[in-house]
Protein backbone atom coordinates (compact mmCIF):
# COMPACT_ATOMS: atom_id res chain seq x y z
CA UNK A 1 0.00 0.00 0.00
CA UNK A 2 1.50 2.77 -1.13
CA UNK A 3 1.60 6.57 0.94
CA UNK A 4 -1.10 8.27 -1.33
CA UNK A 5 -3.04 5.28 -0.31
CA UNK A 6 -3.02 5.76 2.98
CA UNK A 7 -6.17 6.18 5.21
CA UNK A 8 -6.40 8.90 8.18
CA UNK A 9 -5.19 8.60 11.53
CA UNK A 10 -8.11 8.08 14.24
CA UNK A 11 -7.46 10.84 16.90
CA UNK A 12 -3.45 10.01 17.06
CA UNK A 13 -2.47 12.67 18.73
CA UNK A 14 -3.96 15.30 21.11
CA UNK A 15 -6.07 17.76 18.64
CA UNK A 16 -6.13 15.97 15.52
CA UNK A 17 -8.74 16.18 13.57
CA UNK A 18 -10.07 16.66 9.79
CA UNK A 19 -12.79 19.57 11.59
CA UNK A 20 -11.35 22.50 11.76
CA UNK A 21 -12.07 24.74 14.83
CA UNK A 22 -10.87 28.11 13.82
CA UNK A 23 -13.39 29.75 11.49
CA UNK A 24 -10.63 31.59 9.21
CA UNK A 25 -9.49 28.48 8.72
CA UNK A 26 -12.33 26.89 7.79
CA UNK A 27 -13.04 29.59 5.43
CA UNK A 28 -9.53 29.30 3.71
CA UNK A 29 -10.09 25.17 3.75
CA UNK A 30 -13.72 25.73 1.89
CA UNK A 31 -11.90 27.70 -0.49
CA UNK A 32 -9.24 25.41 -1.15
CA UNK A 33 -11.66 22.58 -1.75
CA UNK A 34 -13.84 24.96 -4.17
CA UNK A 35 -11.12 25.63 -5.90
CA UNK A 36 -9.48 22.25 -6.67
CA UNK A 37 -9.96 21.21 -10.44
CA UNK A 38 -12.43 18.17 -11.06
CA UNK A 39 -9.28 16.32 -12.92
CA UNK A 40 -7.14 17.17 -9.54
CA UNK A 41 -9.73 16.24 -6.60
CA UNK A 42 -8.24 12.66 -6.32
CA UNK A 43 -5.02 13.51 -6.08
CA UNK A 44 -5.54 16.38 -3.78
CA UNK A 45 -7.70 14.42 -1.32
CA UNK A 46 -5.55 11.55 -1.34
CA UNK A 47 -1.70 14.24 -0.81
CA UNK A 48 -4.13 15.68 2.30
CA UNK A 49 -4.82 12.20 3.80
CA UNK A 50 -1.40 11.29 3.53
CA UNK A 51 0.05 14.22 5.22
CA UNK A 52 -2.79 13.98 8.14
CA UNK A 53 -1.94 10.66 8.23
CA UNK A 54 1.71 11.26 8.52
CA UNK A 55 1.41 14.30 11.11
CA UNK A 56 -0.94 12.90 13.07
CA UNK A 57 0.35 9.12 13.49
CA UNK A 58 1.67 8.31 17.12
CA UNK A 59 4.77 7.60 15.18
CA UNK A 60 5.29 11.08 13.55
CA UNK A 61 3.13 13.53 15.46
CA UNK A 62 5.88 14.04 18.24
CA UNK A 63 7.84 15.73 14.49
CA UNK A 64 5.59 18.58 14.52
CA UNK A 65 5.22 19.51 18.34
CA UNK A 66 8.53 19.79 18.27
CA UNK A 67 8.86 22.07 15.83
CA UNK A 68 6.23 24.10 17.03
CA UNK A 69 7.92 23.85 20.47
CA UNK A 70 11.50 24.81 19.46
CA UNK A 71 10.61 28.01 17.37
CA UNK A 72 8.91 31.28 18.27
CA UNK A 73 8.77 32.23 14.01
CA UNK A 74 5.10 30.41 14.03
CA UNK A 75 5.19 31.13 10.05
CA UNK A 76 8.92 29.42 9.10
CA UNK A 77 7.93 26.52 11.65
CA UNK A 78 4.39 25.73 10.17
CA UNK A 79 6.08 26.71 6.37
CA UNK A 80 9.40 24.58 6.48
CA UNK A 81 7.36 21.31 8.27
CA UNK A 82 4.78 21.71 5.49
CA UNK A 83 7.47 21.39 2.50
CA UNK A 84 9.56 18.87 4.23
CA UNK A 85 6.03 16.87 4.48
CA UNK A 86 4.74 17.56 0.70
CA UNK A 87 8.87 16.30 -0.29
CA UNK A 88 8.46 13.39 1.87
CA UNK A 89 4.71 12.61 0.10
CA UNK A 90 6.28 13.41 -3.15
CA UNK A 91 9.89 10.89 -2.70
CA UNK A 92 7.47 8.64 -1.21
CA UNK A 93 5.10 8.77 -4.40
CA UNK A 94 8.28 7.85 -6.40
CA UNK A 95 7.91 10.95 -7.55
CA UNK A 96 4.59 10.86 -9.12
CA UNK A 97 2.72 12.78 -7.04
CA UNK A 98 0.22 15.64 -9.21
CA UNK A 99 2.84 18.68 -7.94
CA UNK A 100 -0.66 21.30 -8.90
CA UNK A 101 -2.98 19.03 -6.15
CA UNK A 102 0.21 19.27 -4.15
CA UNK A 103 0.76 22.77 -3.92
CA UNK A 104 -3.03 22.84 -3.07
CA UNK A 105 -2.95 20.51 -0.71
CA UNK A 106 -0.02 22.20 0.92
CA UNK A 107 -2.53 24.83 2.20
CA UNK A 108 -5.07 22.79 3.46
CA UNK A 109 -1.98 20.69 5.86
CA UNK A 110 -0.97 23.95 6.96
CA UNK A 111 -4.27 25.00 8.03
CA UNK A 112 -4.35 21.43 9.77
CA UNK A 113 -1.34 22.18 11.00
CA UNK A 114 -2.28 25.94 12.41
CA UNK A 115 -5.57 23.95 13.88
CA UNK A 116 -3.39 21.59 15.74
CA UNK A 117 -1.04 24.18 17.02
CA UNK A 118 -4.07 26.37 18.29
CA UNK A 119 -5.41 23.21 19.89
CA UNK A 120 -2.67 22.44 22.17
CA UNK A 121 -2.20 25.90 22.77
CA UNK A 122 1.04 26.70 20.48
CA UNK A 123 -0.44 28.88 18.51
CA UNK A 124 -3.27 31.84 18.70
CA UNK A 125 -5.17 32.11 15.02
CA UNK A 126 -5.90 35.58 13.52
CA UNK A 127 -5.48 36.70 10.02
CA UNK A 128 -2.50 38.28 10.64
CA UNK A 129 -0.85 34.63 11.50
CA UNK A 130 -2.42 32.95 8.71
CA UNK A 131 -1.57 35.35 5.99
CA UNK A 132 2.34 35.04 7.13
CA UNK A 133 1.90 31.42 7.22
CA UNK A 134 0.05 31.37 3.66
CA UNK A 135 3.02 33.35 2.61
CA UNK A 136 5.69 31.57 4.04
CA UNK A 137 4.41 27.88 2.85
CA UNK A 138 3.95 29.27 -0.94
CA UNK A 139 7.61 29.99 -1.08
CA UNK A 140 8.76 26.92 1.06
CA UNK A 141 7.23 24.45 -0.72
CA UNK A 142 7.75 25.75 -4.40
CA UNK A 143 11.98 26.41 -3.16
CA UNK A 144 11.59 22.62 -1.87
CA UNK A 145 10.38 21.61 -5.34
CA UNK A 146 12.74 23.76 -7.14
CA UNK A 147 10.47 25.73 -8.72
CA UNK A 148 11.36 29.75 -9.42
CA UNK A 149 8.99 32.98 -10.04
CA UNK A 150 9.47 32.27 -13.49
CA UNK A 151 8.40 28.41 -13.32
CA UNK A 152 5.51 29.28 -11.70
CA UNK A 153 4.03 32.53 -13.79
CA UNK A 154 4.30 30.15 -16.84
CA UNK A 155 1.88 27.36 -15.05
CA UNK A 156 -0.14 29.98 -14.02
CA UNK A 157 -1.17 31.01 -17.62
CA UNK A 158 -0.67 27.39 -19.10
CA UNK A 159 -3.42 26.71 -16.28
CA UNK A 160 -5.11 29.54 -17.47
CA UNK A 161 -5.11 29.09 -20.92
CA UNK A 162 -6.37 25.58 -20.39
CA UNK A 163 -9.38 27.03 -18.58
CA UNK A 164 -9.95 29.55 -21.47
CA UNK A 165 -9.66 26.54 -23.79
CA UNK A 166 -12.17 24.67 -22.41
CA UNK A 167 -14.47 27.09 -21.51
CA UNK A 168 -14.30 27.85 -25.40
CA UNK A 169 -14.69 24.20 -26.18
CA UNK A 170 -18.16 24.13 -24.46
CA UNK A 171 -19.46 26.96 -26.19
CA UNK A 172 -21.76 25.52 -28.55
CA UNK A 173 -21.10 26.02 -32.32
CA UNK A 174 -24.18 28.16 -33.94
CA UNK A 175 -25.07 26.96 -37.49
CA UNK A 176 -24.36 29.58 -40.09
CA UNK A 177 -21.76 31.58 -38.12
Amino acid sequence: MGILNAQPAQKAAPGASQDLTNPILEQIQDGIEAAVPKELKRDYLAIVVSGMTIMFSKETSKFMDERLAQSQDTPTAVASGIADLMLLIYNESKKTMSIPAGMLASFSLMCEALDYGSKIGKIEIDQEIVTACTDATWKAVTEKFGMSQEKINQVIAQGQQGQADQSQAAMPVQAGA
